[in-house]
C-alpha cells in the first residue's frame, strides 16, 4: 500500500516522518513519534487512505484504537 500511494517505509523515525503506523503503542519508533508529536495510527488508517485514495484525518478514534486484548497485528487486511 505504501508504495502504491507514493509513501515510503523508514527503518527509523525521523522528524521528517509524517505518520507512525504501528500495531502497538510500544517500541522505539512509537516513543520517538510521540516525542516529536508525529501522529501514531494503526493500519486501519493506512487502509482507509488507500481505499479512498486520499489522506484521511488521523484523529478518528478508529485509527488510534489500541484496545487491550486486541492484537492489531492479526487484523491486517
Amino acid at each position: 500500500l505504501l508504495n502504491a500511494m507514493g509513501a515510503r517505509w523508514t527503518p527509523e523515525m525521523s522528524i521528517k516522518n509524517t505518520h507512525c503506523v504501528s500495531a502497538t503503542l510500544s517500541g522505539d519508533k512509537v516513543l520517538k513519534a510521540a516525542e516529536w508529536n508525529i501522529p501514531i495510527v494503526n493500519h486501519l488508517w493506512l487502509e482507509d487512505c488507500f481505499a479512498r485514495w486520499q489522506d484521511v484525518p488521523h484523529g478518528d478514534a478508529t485509527y488510534v484504537d489500541y484496545s487491550p486484548g486486541v492484537n492489531m497485528q492479526k487484523l491486517v487486511g
